[in-house]
């Protein structure tokens, strides 16, 4: 069960996120920003899901959303 706090980034001055869990619509939620002067392109997102176990749950791919 330690797969998450082994593997996750959770603090970094260069990416700000949160995660949580919207209990009457059941679902996930992530937002976040990134530090511009790292990452100041658009490109798309790919975003891979883990259970607790470090197995693949899902994958998700979003593509540019600034319009």
């Amino acid at each position: 069960g330690g797969f998450l706090s082994e593997n996750l980034i959770q603090t970094s001055d260069r990416i700000i996120y949160d995660i949580s869990y919207d209990k009457e619509k059941d679902i996930w939620l992530i937002w976040g920003a990134v530090e511009t002067t790292d990452f100041d392109r658009r490109e798309d997102l790919n975003v891979t899901i883990y259970n607790m176990d470090g197995d693949i749950h899902s994958t998700l791919e979003f593509s540019d959303t600034k319009h």
